[in-house]
């Protein structure tokens, strides 16, 4: 059994209405939210997508953070983090691709950002057998 198979994730949802049985009807095992708004993951919002020239394939997506008035440590962090840029190639459906298990890795890269903002992603085609990899 894998950890992320364990693991319960925060609710990303209520339900609109909670009488006639409806609220029964989303029960996922998932944690409740905190009533803290600075106890809560960051949330991130997407600003706009971009591609690169017809050639190349490249998508960019730009993800900025809905700020909150919290006072956090600006060195560990992931508060700090203003903004997540994701690379990725544009989808091509050959019949590779769409067999099972249709899913694809990532990798933390490299960033130009100085002070530590920005934070790039680039998705890729996971390798044979891949399931979590952490960089050294």
């Amino acid at each position: 059994m894998f950890l992320r198979d364990v693991l319960r994730t925060q609710q990303t949802f209520r339900p609109w209405q909670n009488f006639g049985g409806l609220a029964s009807v989303y029960t996922f095992n998932t944690r409740e939210f905190n009533p803290d708004p600075c106890k809560r993951p960051v949330t991130f919002f997407m600003e706009h997508v971009s591609s690169s020239t017809p050639d190349d394939g490249t998508i960019k997506s730009v993800y900025k953070q809905a700020y909150e008035n919290c006072t956090y440590d600006p060195i560990s962090s992931p508060r700090k983090i203003e903004e997540i840029r994701v690379f990725s190639t544009r989808f091509d459906p050959d019949i590779r691709k769409l067999k099972a298990p249709r899913r694809q890795c990532c990798d933390i890269l490299p960033t130009s950002s100085t002070d530590g903002k920005v934070m790039e992603i680039g998705i890729r085609e996971c390798k044979e057998d891949e399931l979590i990899y952490m960089n050294p």
